[in-house]
């Protein structure tokens, strides 16, 4: 992610051989599609081993709301907002509004017979369009057919990251892209989850799910909204509206006893739920 400079860093293709710091947060590029492709633009990838700062907006934001910050897998998280056995309870019986901006965003993306050949080699499934599956501790998303996000925590993308580059480097029409720079990622836990997503303006979509939000407010357009299973959805929108989304999706979560929730409370529930989802 970006490191709070805003100074940018040089792409570097992953190789088979690189050490676990040169595999963290870099991309490879085997074809190199225009820019129109992507969804929200390109940034740098985030600097291996250094606690990035994300945009000031969302941070100061959580800040205010009492966050407590500490450094994980290179990367500032709010582990707190005062109490995270209170916060585990909001999760159990209402709603929790957690910052995962610190969720590694990679694209796999080209023709659709090569996103769905790398798709197949890496997953054994191929990506279908709308989908979401959980396969090598990422969440692989079907935007389209040319297009596959793949969200996964830090230190199993930095790894999965090698897998994904070697497999598109055997498929003629395939890149894999960084954008964990461009998305600001928001999860939403708990049984009231889906309705503080419905009053928020996003689609209403089953378990194991991905849509792309058209119609909703100013701070959540556009906005992909992924359905990990009951009670857990994933909210990414630009890196620039997150401040905005966080805003929204607190007002709507005001009858549903939304609450801010750490990364200290998300471990904690963790524990009881194997394999553990991503937000």
């Amino acid at each position: 992610m970006a490191n709070g400079t805003g100074a940018s860093r040089a792409r570097r293709p992953l190789g088979g051989g690189s050490s676990p710091s040169d595999r963290a947060g870099a991309v490879a590029e085997t074809t190199r599609a225009g820019r129109g492709s992507l969804p929200f633009g390109r940034r740098p990838a985030r600097q291996p081993g250094v606690a990035s700062r994300r945009m000031r907006g969302l941070e100061e934001m959580l800040a205010r709301a009492g966050a407590v910050f500490v450094p994980r897998d290179g990367v500032l998280v709010a582990a707190h907002f005062g109490s995270a056995a209170a916060e585990l309870a909001v999760c159990r019986h209402g709603v929790g509004v957690a910052d995962r901006s610190d969720l590694c965003t990679l694209e796999l993306r080209g023709t659709p017979s090569a996103v769905a050949t790398v798709g197949e080699r890496v997953t054994g499934h191929r990506p279908a369009p709308g989908s979401a599956r959980r396969c090598a501790g990422a969440w692989w998303c079907a935007i389209t057919e040319h297009r596959v996000l793949i969200v996964a925590e830090p230190r199993a993308a930095a790894d999965l990251a090698v897998v994904v580059a070697t497999a598109v480097r055997s498929a003629h029409g395939a890149s894999l892209i960084d954008l964990t720079g461009d998305y600001a990622a928001i999860g939403l836990l708990g049984p009231h989850a889906a309705a503080l997503a419905r009053d928020a303006g996003l689609p209403s979509i089953p378990a194991a799910a991905i849509a792309i939000a058209r119609g909703a407010c100013d701070g959540l357009r556009p906005a992909l909204l992924l359905c990990e299973e009951a009670e857990r959805e994933l909210v990414l929108v630009p890196r620039a509206h997150g401040a905005a989304a966080w805003t929204q999706l607190m007002a709507a979560g005001r009858k549903h006893g939304a609450s801010c929730v750490g990364r200290d409370a998300l471990d904690r529930l963790r524990a009881v739920r194997r394999p553990a989802p991503i937000a």
